[in-house]
Parts: C-alpha cells; sequence; structure tokens
C-alpha cells in the first residue's frame, strides 16, 4: 500500500473510531499491521484514508479493563512515545506530543494497573491517543521493528514485545547522540549530562514500570525458550531489518547488530555495543 494512493473509500459512510483499550492509539492513525501466517511477520503499512473521521475517546471504555491488558496496551502507548520522539522524521508537531505521553505514562499506568481508578484510566486513555497522534505526525523505529517480529514469531502481544524491545533500542540509539534521549531526561528530571546517560537513566526507568506492572525484562521472561529462540533468531533479524519502522531509526543497525540486540534481548543485558 503506498500511503499516498487514494482508493476513494468514504463514498457510502463515515468511520468512527472508539478504542476499548488504551494503547494503539488507532483511532487517530492511519498505520496498518498484517500478519501473514505463513511467512510469519507482521507487515507495516498504511493509507491515510483509513483515518477515522471522528474519534470517541471516552474513559468508561476501559473502566473495567483486566490488569494484564492495561500493562500490555500501556507499553504500547510508551512505545509509540518514545519512538515518535527519537526517530528521524520526528518535527515540531510530534514532539510535544510524544513528551505528554511519555509523562503520563510514567505517572498514571502505575495507578491503573494496580487499582484502576478511574483518573489513572481517563489520563492512560488520552496518553494512547497522544501516542498515536505523535507517530502518525512522525514515524516509529526500532523498537517496533524488533518488536514486531518477536510478536509474529512467539504470538506474544503487541505492546509487551515493543515495550521489552524499547529500553534496548534506546541503549543501541545512545551512541549515535542524535535522539535526543536528554532531552526527554530532562522533561523527567533524571539525572544525565549526557545522550549516553540519558539512554541509561530512561532504560532504567522503563525497566523499573515494566517489572512494577508485571511486564518481562527479556525474552525468557516473556516464555520465549531458548531452543525456540535459537531456532528462529537468524528469521528474527531478517524480519526487523525489513520492518518499515527500523529505517526512521536514529542509529540504523546492521543485520549483524540486530541479531546482537536479539541476544541481548534474550540474556537481559544492557546494550553496550
Amino acid at each position: 500500500i503506498n500511503p499516498f494512493d487514494t482508493y476513494n473509500l468514504r463514498q457510502k459512510a463515515r468511520l468512527v473510531a472508539i478504542p476499548t483499550t488504551s494503547g494503539t492509539g488507532s483511532e487517530v492513525t492511519w498505520g496498518i499491521v498484517l500478519t501473514d501466517t505463513v511467512e510469519q511477520r507482521k507487515m507495516g503499512l498504511g493509507a491515510r484514508e483509513c483515518l477515522a473521521d471522528l474519534a470517541i475517546i471516552d474513559p468508561i471504555f476501559v473502566q473495567k479493563l483486566p490488569a494484564p491488558i492495561v500493562a500490555d496496551t500501556g507499553m504500547d502507548v510508551l512505545a509509540h512515545a518514545f519512538d515518535a520522539y527519537v526517530n528521524t522524521w520526528h518535527n515540531d508537531f510530534s514532539d510535544g506530543l510524544a513528551l505528554q505521553a511519555i509523562r503520563l505514562v510514567f505517572t498514571y499506568l502505575p495507578r491503573s494497573y494496580a487499582g484502576g481508578d478511574a483518573e489513572a484510566r481517563e489520563h492512560m486513555h488520552n496518553a494512547a491517543a497522544i501516542a498515536g497522534l505523535a507517530f502518525s505526525n512522525s514515524l516509529c523505529c526500532l523498537s517496533h521493528g524488533l518488536g514486531h517480529a518477536l510478536g509474529a514469531y512467539f504470538h506474544l502481544p503487541h505492546g509487551r514485545c515493543v515495550g521489552l524491545a524499547t529500553p534496548y533500542a534506546l541503549e543501541f540509539f545512545a551512541p549515535a547522540g542524535t535522539a535526543r534521549m536528554l532531552d526527554i531526561a530532562q522533561a523527567l528530571r533524571l539525572p544525565a549530562e549526557t545522550e549516553t546517560e540519558a539512554a541509561a537513566a530512561l532504560a532504567g526507568k522503563i525497566r523499573a514500570l515494566a517489572k512494577e506492572i508485571g511486564q518481562p525484562l527479556s525474552l525468557p521472561e516473556a516464555g520465549v525458550s531458548q531452543a525456540d529462540f535459537e531456532a528462529h533468531l537468524e528469521r528474527l533479524a531478517d524480519h526487523a531489518e525489513g520492518d518499515s519502522q527500523t529505517i526512521t531509526s536514529p542509529r540504523m543497525p546492521a543485520r549483524d547488530d540486530l541479531v546482537k540486540l536479539f541476544q541481548y534481548m534474550y540474556d537481559g543485558k544492557p546494550v553496550d555495543f
């Protein structure tokens, strides 16, 4: 699908989107993800005519959302926001939205997961849409390239995969010095003076949040066996390399880098290359 093509939609009806989870932000985006069950890969596509005419962001629909779904979808929001801010297509319009979504997630996701109070659920519902607006006016990057590959092969929830991948991607970006992670760290009042220090601080904060809400910090914690991981490692790297989201990463991974990233994600090791 070419995002600049037209398909003459909306000739007979209008599209109204009402999200019932607080994660994808799809009600305000034009992205499309299709799963090829034969190739076991996810394909990121897009068509601007798929953008809803009206989005209704009503937190009443998520007040009884189960805690595990709150966690999975909440990590998706965080991955969207970080990717939208650090990728090479970032811009003035996406930056503010991304930063606000990041602040909201760190403030309200633990509360939404732990108790499901109405205020926290409302802010997380808003955060999902705000992050969706951010990355649809920018793009996603490496955490989604890695996450798409993992989710398709191991049939894991999307938010869990990209949430797991995000701190590893940020650590990988640090040597490039172009991901502007120091800006995010300063917005969150984290102690950091360099991109490397900011990447470490942000990765630590994301991992602490993930641990608090029962999310995995490594592939074995996500239920991936060593045998399955080793059997699929080369294909995982192939699919991440070919993913449409990977190309806007502020540090482009070579194929060998992708293999190492997956190995570090399996071992739960901070990225040091």
